[in-house]
C-alpha cells in the first residue's frame, strides 16, 4: 500500500470518529469533547495535503516555543521589568510613526 493511500484511510477513520465525538460533545453540551471532534476533523483534512500538514505542524512548533519562552520570560523578569520593556516599546512605536518636518 503506498503511502497517500494510507493517509488517505487514516483521514476518512479520523473524519468518522471526528463526526462521532462532535455530535457526543453536542449531546453531553461538553465544549472538550466537541472541540477534540473539530481538532480531529482538521488533522483529517490536513492528512489528504502533505504541505498542508508541514505548515501545520511548523505553525504548532512554533506556538509551542513562544508559550515556553513566555513563560521563561514571566519567571525570570519582573512586573518593574515588564512595564519597563513596554514603555521602551511605546516609546520606539511613537518615534516611528512621527512624521518629520
Amino acid at each position: 500500500m503506498e503511502n497517500r493511500e494510507r493517509c488517505n484511510e487514516i483521514s476518512d477513520m479520523l473524519f468518522d470518529m471526528a463526526n462521532s465525538l462532535m455530535e457526543e460533545g453536542e449531546e453531553r453540551r461538553s465544549y472538550s469533547i466537541e472541540t477534540a471532534g473539530n481538532m480531529l476533523l482538521l488533522v483529517s483534512g490536513l492528512m489528504k495535503d502533505e504541505k498542508d500538514m508541514e505548515t501545520v505542524s511548523e505553525l504548532m512548533a512554533m506556538y509551542s516555543a513562544k508559550k515556553i519562552l513566555d513563560g521563561q520570560m514571566m519567571s525570570q523578569t519582573g512586573m518593574g521589568d515588564i512595564e519597563e520593556i513596554i514603555r521602551k516599546m511605546k516609546d520606539e512605536l511613537g518615534e516611528d510613526n512621527e512624521f518629520e518636518d
